[in-house]
């Protein structure tokens, strides 16, 4: 009788510690799980702030990128410069004559451009069209820009040239900001001013930021 309940006590403790083990397991698995749970959302959480954040600066870039855009485009004699010629090569087909004709003019108004062009680095060169799209004004032509005035341009170039897209010209992959310049009072459009910016100034911005938040994740 007395091996009997000793043999019942061992198999009770068994049992029990049997049950402890499997509870201890299954409290330690939840646990993993929880806790894994608990870094993948918080994972998830860093890469969606970063995602915006990075969004944020492409977009900070862009709004800067156009709002100076628009201020060199409407520049006195920069916008002085557009109305006139959109006129004068309306009424005029023969280019060769109008580029005698505004030559001290053509030589100064491309002095400011290249200035313009040359406040930032991110800057790669700038052109302005007339209404039309005939090249007026161009930085990437320096001494032979007499062979490329009133040069018409393709549409994507300046008329439809969207920020979201990138563009390959001349070997050279940019961004196009269009400026649509309208005249004075009635809005008549006169030309179009576009900067062309290199697509390094989004990257190095990025990683400077990617810099900031290596090593946290």
């Amino acid at each position: 009788m007395f091996k009997l309940n000793l043999n019942l006590k061992w198999k009770i403790i068994i049992f029990v510690f049997f049950v402890i083990f499997l509870v201890i397991v299954a409290i330690s698995y939840a646990t993993f799980r929880n806790t894994g749970d608990i870094v993948m959302l918080q994972t998830n959480d860093k890469i969606a702030i970063i995602t915006e954040y990075q969004k944020g600066i492409i977009q900070d870039l862009l709004n800067r990128f156009e709002e100076k855009v628009q201020e060199f485009a409407y520049a006195q004699d920069i916008y002085l410069y557009v109305n006139l010629l959109d006129s004068a090569l309306l009424e005029d087909n023969n280019t060769e004559e109008s580029f005698n004709i505004y030559k001290t003019m053509i030589n100064t108004r491309m002095d400011k451009l290249k200035q313009q062009v040359e406040i930032d680095d991110s800057y790669q060169y700038a052109y302005i069209t007339d209404s039309r799209g005939k090249n007026i004004l161009d930085t990437r032509y320096d001494n032979d820009f007499n062979e490329h005035f009133a040069e018409k341009l393709n549409d994507e170039e300046y008329k439809t040239a969207r920020t979201d897209r990138v563009y390959t010209i001349d070997d050279q992959q940019v961004m196009l900001f269009s400026i649509p310049i309208n005249k004075d009072g009635d809005g008549q459009l006169i030309g179009y001013y576009v900067m062309a910016v290199s697509l390094d100034v989004f990257s190095k911005n990025l990683n400077q930021y990617k810099n900031m938040i290596d090593g946290e994740i």
